[in-house]
């Protein structure tokens, strides 16, 4: 199964960095809890000790009325807020004199009481903080709600979380950054080996390489020179060997030709029309073995060529017309465009000769070969319909492969037809379709290449 590395380390990341971020804030809290319970005991001691500073000793009816009155003003504008503190004044008779408007009523705290302490009051839980003003006997109840913290605890959790939460798509997208340019320089290698030509096997530049990818680099250019090398014997190999066999067959077939004009006896000259029919297929072998070799990349020029499809086959037919008026065999040829292909001119005649030649080889006497030319969409379309046996489903599986040729056939060839056709359309990107006709028998060829970009519009 494939996957992205970039994929794979943002979301792993963004994982990683979420979860490191959530239990620091747990881990926080739980240490935190304890020096925030503190830090509220301390603001109920504050309050008290404020409110102890605010009153006089002996307090007048003038003067509680004054403070009652602004204790309601603070207390209305802070009433909304999630915590608060609330609490009450006693005289010296134990008697609430002063008290915030949502202070539980409650009795007055025995002297045991003096401080700190949770009190339920009214089936809510209160956390208490009583003390007696110094030198007075008025004292000082301050209190909060229990829950009043644990929502406040919550609320900074939450507000904790909404903030990673809302800091995710920057991590994310500071993340992706990053690993775009860590990775940049495996899509220049990717751009690099994909958009090369067939016969570029130069070692790919190592400069400003990642040493992560380093080696993988090198690797390649040590299969870049084994391959350039490997090509470089196969074409040497099939072009010598081609080579030193033709003078040999040129002067085998020169005698067999002297000794035919000469021979008087009718086996004898059987015999030698026998030979001269092997040598023929011998040099036709060759012939298509230095084809073959032609079609090795490195051989090709780098710059391909605007290609008249339609001009490449009429030079075809043209070369190919003795051998069809021999057996009587009829060309007819439909050409609808005059649109062009971007290739290799040699290697397209190569491409259509091979084709024509398999169907007259193969048409019976006193038959029509037809070729069609005509565009569909952006492509150029050429079809090759002849009147043969067609070919069987195991002959269209193996008919492009080297040296296969099918049983019981009497006409020469040496399986490299084919082949050569299925390199070329390779090489252009093209494609070839074989078809057995349904109105008789016969095969049609279909040869499927892309128009030019100078044509298309």
């Amino acid at each position: 199964m494939n996957y992205s590395i970039k994929t794979f380390t943002i979301v792993n990341l963004l994982i990683s960095v979420c979860s490191v971020v959530f239990i620091t804030i747990v881990i926080h809290l739980m240490i935190e809890h304890d020096r925030f319970s503190a830090f509220l005991d301390n603001q109920l001691k504050h309050t008290n000790q404020t409110i102890s500073a605010t009153l006089a000793d002996h307090l007048t009816i003038e003067a509680v009325d004054a403070l009652s009155k602004h204790m309601t003003t603070h207390y209305n504008q802070i009433k909304d807020a999630d915590y608060h503190v609330e609490y009450i004044v006693w005289n010296e008779l134990n008697i609430p004199i002063i008290r915030t408007p949502q202070a539980p009523f409650m009795t007055h705290p025995s002297a045991d009481k003096q401080g700190f302490s949770n009190v339920e009051l009214g089936k809510r839980y209160w956390r208490i903080y009583h003390s007696n003003k110094p030198g007075s006997n008025i004292a000082i109840t301050s209190m909060y709600l229990m829950q009043s913290r644990v929502q406040l605890e919550k609320n900074v959790t939450r507000n904790g979380v909404l903030v990673m939460l809302m800091a995710l798509p920057f991590f994310a997208l500071i993340i992706w950054f990053i690993i775009q340019r860590g990775l940049s320089s495996i899509s220049l290698t990717t751009s690099e080996v994909a958009n090369r030509e067939p016969n570029h096997l130069e070692p790919i530049p190592q400069r400003d390489v990642p040493y992560e990818i380093l080696p993988l680099i090198q690797q390649l250019n040590i299969l870049f020179v084994q391959l350039k090398n490997a090509l470089i014997r196969e074409k040497q190999f099939a072009g010598n060997a081609a080579h030193e066999l033709r003078t040999p067959l040129a002067a085998i077939k020169m005698h067999v030709h002297a000794a035919i004009h000469d021979c008087q006896d009718e086996r004898t000259l059987a015999s030698l029309n026998k030979v001269m029919l092997g040598v023929d297929r011998s040099q036709h072998q060759i012939n298509q073995l230095l084809t073959l070799s032609s079609m090795i990349p490195d051989s090709l020029s780098t710059d391909t060529q605007l290609v008249d499809i339609s001009g490449s086959v009429t030079e075809v037919i043209e070369h190919s017309i003795n051998d069809a008026l021999e057996r009587n065999i009829l060309i007819n040829f439909d050409t609808q465009t005059n649109a062009r292909a971007r290739g290799y001119p040699d290697a397209i005649f190569i491409l259509f000769s091979n084709i024509i030649s398999n169907a007259i080889k193969y048409s019976p006497n006193d038959s029509d070969i037809l070729i069609k030319i005509f565009e569909a969409d952006c492509n150029i379309v050429c079809e090759i319909i002849d009147e043969g046996s067609g070919l069987s489903s195991t002959e269209m599986n193996h008919v492009f492969d080297r040296f296969y040729r099918a049983t019981g056939l009497t006409q020469a060839g040496t399986g490299l037809g084919l082949n050569i056709v299925k390199q070329i359309i390779d090489l252009h990107h093209a494609n070839i379709n074989l078809i057995n006709r349904s109105d008789r028998s016969g095969l049609i060829v279909q040869v499927t290449i892309a128009k030019a970009d100078d044509d298309l519009g």
